[in-house]
């Protein structure tokens, strides 16, 4: 398996592929990030090589480590990068690693947080509801469906085909 230090912090959805060649260092923190030993090289031939991040590495979101690579201690890496990157590290992009930040307190998140997050699923759903409505009572077929052409007829009703588009 993967060898991980003391104190790593590790988002649930960090992508880690072939553990037994990824070492992570005490310390260091990854955020939605990508460790991927298994690549293609320019040849066209497959290859693992051994991943290695240092003490106190830290891997914002979206960015991919690739197989090879060896990050020194104190790298930060800031989102949407990559290990090809590795002159783009800079201290401030600690700062983009949401696995550093401090959750906000349990009542902060119950009386703010929750309420906007419903609030913006009602609104993210309120079209699709709004359209089954319309679908439901408008009446534009009063046909019957015998035959595999009314089902057709049905389906590509000039009046229907707006609704289809607005999915």
């Amino acid at each position: 398996g993967a060898r991980i230090g003391a104190g790593v912090r590790i988002e649930l959805d960090v992508k880690i592929s072939e553990y037994d060649l990824v070492r992570i260092g005490a310390h260091s923190a990854l955020d939605r990030c990508i460790l991927r030993p298994f690549s293609m090289n320019t040849n066209g031939c497959y290859s693992l090589r051994r991943i290695t991040l240092g003490e106190e590495c830290t891997i914002a979101a979206k960015t991919v480590i690739a197989g090879g690579a060896s990050l020194n201690g104190q790298t930060c890496l800031g989102p949407n990068s990559s290990s090809h990157e590795l002159q783009d590290s800079r201290p401030e992009n600690r700062l983009s690693c949401l696995v550093l930040r401090a959750s906000p307190p349990f009542w902060l998140q119950v009386s703010v947080g929750w309420p906007i997050l419903f609030l913006q699923k009602v609104v993210a759903f309120t079209p699709l509801l709004i359209l089954m409505q319309q679908m439901k009572t408008n009446a534009w077929y009063d046909g019957s469906l015998d035959s595999l052409q009314d089902g057709l007829h049905y389906i590509t009703n000039p009046q229907r085909l707006g609704y289809y588009l607005s999915f």
